[in-house]
């Protein structure tokens, strides 16, 4: 009789199991390859793995600020699957093109327009069957996540890190963050132009900071 392949049931990666070595040294029921990594990217990287659907909301200026890449696998899935969305918000100029070509729903934000409140439209666009993703640290959408929240039988993952993270996990009870994991943009790749933004760190202090 075959053995079962292993499968980390924390980040869902094949190969590998939780240690209970790991979880009294770190405090983390993890595998060796994601003791490291938050609750929040564990738990995207275990749906993808498993292939299961992820919605995503974006807020393009936050992304070009952390030099995330856009159009990374992990993201762009969900826009190629017909049960999954991911909607990109804000002024994206030449990138917009190339983020529709793939897929993306993009959002334009009219000068009239508060963005915030594009965001939070689109967050209560959502169903709540599927994981969503939300990257967008500012408190101005608090209301439309908590409405996600008690509508969603799925975990719902934000980004924000230090102490943004503790308080947003104190406003909702079981929302999870993700933060510096996120893969970033290296190089001109896809046929994308490179983001303009500030660095992921300046002088030690959080990423997300001004938010």
């Amino acid at each position: 009789m075959s053995r079962k392949i292993d499968q980390c049931g924390r980040c869902g990666l094949r190969g590998r199991r939780r240690s209970m070595e790991l979880l009294r040294y770190s405090g983390i029921y993890a595998c060796r390859d994601c003791n490291n990594k938050s609750e929040g990217y564990a738990t995207l990287l275990n749906y993808r793995r498993r292939e299961r659907d992820v919605d995503i909301v974006a807020d393009f200026p936050t992304v070009a600020k952390l030099r995330v890449n856009a159009l990374h696998r992990i993201f762009q899935m969900s826009a190629v699957s017909a049960d999954s969305r991911y909607v990109l918000v804000g002024n994206m100029g030449i990138f917009g093109r190339i983020a529709r070509n793939h897929g993306i729903i993009c959002r334009e934000v009219d000068i009239l327009e508060d963005r915030r409140e594009v965001l939070s439209q689109a967050i209560d666009a959502l169903p709540g069957e599927n994981l969503t993703v939300i990257l967008y640290p500012g408190k101005y959408i608090l209301p439309a996540l908590r409405r996600l929240a008690e509508r969603s039988n799925q975990p719902v993952i934000l980004l924000a890190d230090g102490d943004a993270a503790v308080d947003w996990k104190n406003e909702i009870p079981g929302i999870l963050t993700i933060s510096v994991e996120l893969p970033r943009q290296h190089r001109r790749d896809m046929g994308a132009p490179a983001i303009a933004g500030a660095p992921a760190h300046e002088n030690g202090r959080h990423i997300l900071e001004n938010y």
